[in-house]
């Protein structure tokens, strides 16, 4: 991803979005976490927009609202601050909700940003 700005064209890189992603997961204080797959946050672009997704587990008994808007209203501040020039489609996907066994779900959580 690439930002043109008044001193030139400033490359952003994937981690950039990783690191905005588990700082917002982190203020939910273990309420959710990054689900243990084989790549949980992903970053694709195309000429349209910059797409973000992850994969979250949820942990049962609290609120899945508050956690979610938590991490989104965190993720969103961040990618504003940044000023792509393009849209930001952040989807969260709480993919398991943990409890004394997890079991499987599949809620999806999707802001537009920009």
């Amino acid at each position: 991803m690439e930002k043109i700005t008044e001193y030139g064209k400033i490359k952003l890189s994937d981690n950039v979005f990783e690191k905005v992603v588990k700082e917002g997961l982190a203020l939910t204080n273990g309420r959710d976490s990054l689900a243990m797959e084989r790549k949980s946050i992903s970053v694709e672009e195309d000429e349209k927009e910059i797409r973000v997704e992850f994969h979250v587990n949820h942990k049962f008994g609290t609120s899945m609202l508050f956690s979610s808007m938590t991490v989104m209203n965190y993720i969103e501040e961040n990618i504003r601050s940044i000023r792509i020039g393009k849209p930001v489609k952040v989807i969260m996907r709480i993919v398991a909700i943990k409890a004394k066994r997890s079991f499987k779900v599949n809620h999806e959580i999707t802001r537009t940003i920009g």
